[in-house]
């Protein structure tokens, strides 16, 4: 009888554990995940916000967000795993002036939750400041100073997509930009065909043609007041021809 008695309660036991193993399976749910703000971070960067509202009864094994330019995130938009619970954050790589939309995620054991989305613009970067000191509209080649006229042209570029002229008396100096100039300090490339995002190419006529040489800085910085932008390059080198190198310096507002 005594043995029978260990028996009903031994099973009773398992049976309890059983069903409370059952029982917690099956009360496990999505869990709910909200993307709480989305802000400027830094260069080509923005910070993303989100919180676990409920971890649906699970271990949550995954958190992060998902970001994509299309409000309906076709494609298999990029992905940021983060950590932290229940708040938690992660950088984001997002390029200025472009609209994206946010949204955050979160995993356990019953599938992946996505909260409310997010739209927003990436601003302007700062405006980039030059090392160098120079009279607005001029140019000075080679030690030699003149004041010029500054216009830009994005309708027939030479090179390019935008084309900024620097016009002087007996000189021209062209800056060729990939697309419209924004905020920033962009490299110089020599070859005015290749030119990408983030690059300018910057020739000079007069008697001759010369194209100062790659891997320089230009300065560009936006006026939002005026709404006039200015470019600012200081000392580039270029090679005359097998004549020794020069250095060119200019700064121009249009």
């Amino acid at each position: 009888m005594k043995k029978t008695k260990k028996l009903i309660l031994l099973s009773s036991i398992l049976f309890g554990v059983v069903f409370t193993s059952c029982k917690k399976k099956l009360i496990v749910s999505l869990p709910q995940v909200s993307l709480e703000s989305v802000a400027y971070y830094g260069l080509d960067s923005v910070i993303g916000k989100g919180r676990i509202v409920s971890t649906g009864g699970d271990d949550i094994t995954a958190e992060g967000f998902m970001y994509s330019t299309n409000p309906d995130f076709n494609n298999y938009p990029p992905q940021v795993s983060a950590n932290g619970s229940p708040a938690f954050s992660a950088i984001i790589p997002a390029t200025h002036y472009v609209t994206y939309y946010f949204k955050a995620f979160a995993t356990n054991s019953k599938g992946t939750a996505y909260s409310n989305v997010i739209k927003y613009t990436v601003p302007p970067p700062p405006p980039a400041t030059a090392p160098c000191t120079l009279t607005n509209n001029t140019i000075s080649d080679n030690g030699v100073t003149f004041g010029v006229s500054v216009y830009s042209n994005s309708s027939y570029p030479t090179w390019g997509n935008y084309e900024v002229d620097f016009s002087g008396p007996n000189e021209m100096v062209y800056a060729y930009f990939y697309d419209l100039p924004h905020n920033g300090i962009y490299t110089t490339v020599g070859d005015p065909s290749q030119i990408y995002a983030g690059q300018v190419s910057i020739g000079i006529t007069n008697f001759y043609t010369y194209s100062v040489n790659s891997g320089q800085k230009v300065y560009v910085a936006l006026d939002t007041t005026n709404h006039k932008t200015i470019i600012t390059f200081c000392s580039l080198s270029y090679n005359m021809n097998g004549l020794g190198t020069a250095y060119l310096s200019g700064k121009g507002t249009y």
